[in-house]
């Protein structure tokens, strides 16, 4: 049994590129160009026992419309078995501009995790290049009745050091936001290659104890008997707010009924990031 999601390292938009090329497409309009908020208000939260940092940023960029418009002229697919909805591919001009802002803020992401390399000896964040591992646009649509196994409990995206998440909400309106997860029965907040096996023998028991959850995740799963996750930090919902977190941490949307909907002017629309991060040497 496998609980993280497993992001292809090649870039969405290269696989969207191949498809298309396959088929016959409508002509698509030109995508937006990000612009950034100079005066976004940007916050580091430290989550649970392990004070594992979250980057928050709210009024990310100044055209979230734009964004939200192109979203609705592009072609969802449905997505890998991992996410329970259909994605499609964010072009670069959302997320090279985007990366590139983020390295300073990502640098000090990193550093906190106190996985920086030489930074632990200078006590500063050391410079970063960060690799770009997919990039799409997100819906979620599969019914509560419907989800496998996996989409019932809380998720890792990774147990790499190296691997970082990106949410950018950009639907108006009320969604669900985002929940971190402490996993009860062996105290763990995040994965790694080493605490994997033991985590993974632990949900086994409890899958075998108390059976197959019911629905997605939901900070009610604290309230059940013999919970097996509790709450350590929720990350509401915002237009225009946008999440970087380590993907080793356990986690999972918050998934409203009125979330589930194909249509990206009505659904819990959000752009999607996943990535590297690597010392630069330069």
């Amino acid at each position: 049994m496998v609980l993280h999601e497993q992001v292809p390292s090649t870039p969405a938009s290269q696989r969207e590129s191949r498809q298309a090329s396959q088929t016959p497409q409508l002509e698509q309009p030109p995508a937006p160009q990000l612009q950034l908020n100079p005066q976004a208000r940007v916050r580091f939260f430290h989550i649970g026992k392990s004070r594992t940092p979250l980057l928050v940023i709210d009024d990310a960029v100044i055209d979230i419309g734009a964004w939200c418009a192109h979203a609705s002229s592009q072609a969802f697919r449905r997505a890998d078995a991992w996410y329970p909805g259909i994605r499609a591919a964010l072009p670069a001009s959302y997320y090279q501009p985007l990366l590139q802002a983020l390295v300073p803020l990502v640098s000090q992401l990193v550093f906190a995790l106190g996985h920086a390399g030489s930074a632990a000896q200078s006590n500063a964040p050391a410079p970063l290049k960060l690799e770009l591992q997919q990039a799409v646009y997100s819906l979620i649509t599969t019914d509560p009745a419907a989800l496998d196994l996996l989409q019932r409990l809380p998720h890792v995206d990774s147990v790499s050091v190296h691997k970082l998440a990106l949410v950018h909400y950009l639907a108006p309106g009320v969604h669900g936001g985002t929940a971190f997860y402490q996993h009860l029965p062996t105290g763990l907040e995040r994965l790694t290659e080493t605490t994997e096996p033991r985590y993974l023998a632990a949900c086994q028991d409890f899958l075998t104890r108390h059976g197959v959850p019911d629905g997605y995740p939901s900070a009610s799963m604290q309230l059940q008997p013999g919970a097996q996750y509790q709450v350590l930090q929720k990350v509401q919902y915002q237009q225009n707010r946008l999440l970087v977190y380590p993907g080793a941490l356990l986690h999972a949307a918050e998934v409203l009924a009125q979330d589930i909907q194909a249509e990206p002017a009505l659904g819990r629309l959000t752009a999607n990031l996943f990535f590297e991060w690597h010392a630069d040497s330069a």
